[in-house]
C-alpha cells in the first residue's frame, strides 16, 4: 500500500528534476533553471505537480487517518462493551 501511495509522487517528482536544474555561477549564486516545458500553457505542469503532491501528500494522509481513527475508536467501544458484558456473565 506504501508503495501505491508513494509512487505518483516519485514519478512526478523525479520528472521534476529532469526538466528543471540548479545552476551555480560565481556571480549569481546558485539558482533554480526552469525548463520551457515548465513554464508552456500558463505553467500548467508545475501546476498539475503541486496538486498531485497536494492530494498524496496532504489529502490523502489526512482523510486515511481519520478513517483509522474512526475504526479505532469503534473497536475501543466493541470492547469495552464485551468486558463489561463478560463482567456481568462471570456474576
Amino acid at each position: 500500500m506504501a508503495l501505491g501511495l508513494c509512487s505518483p509522487i516519485v514519478v512526478s517528482a523525479s520528472s521534476v528534476l529532469f526538466m528543471n536544474s540548479v545552476q551555480e555561477d560565481e556571480e549569481e549564486g546558485v539558482h533554480l533553471q526552469i525548463s520551457d516545458l515548465s513554464l508552456a500553457n500558463g505553467c500548467l505542469y508545475m501546476k498539475l505537480i503541486l496538486l498531485n503532491g497536494g492530494i498524496y501528500l496532504k489529502l490523502v494522509p489526512c482523510f486515511s487517518m481519520l478513517i483509522l481513527s474512526l475504526i479505532l475508536l469503534k473497536q475501543m467501544e466493541e470492547g469495552k462493551e464485551n468486558t463489561s458484558r463478560s463482567r456481568s456473565d462471570k456474576q
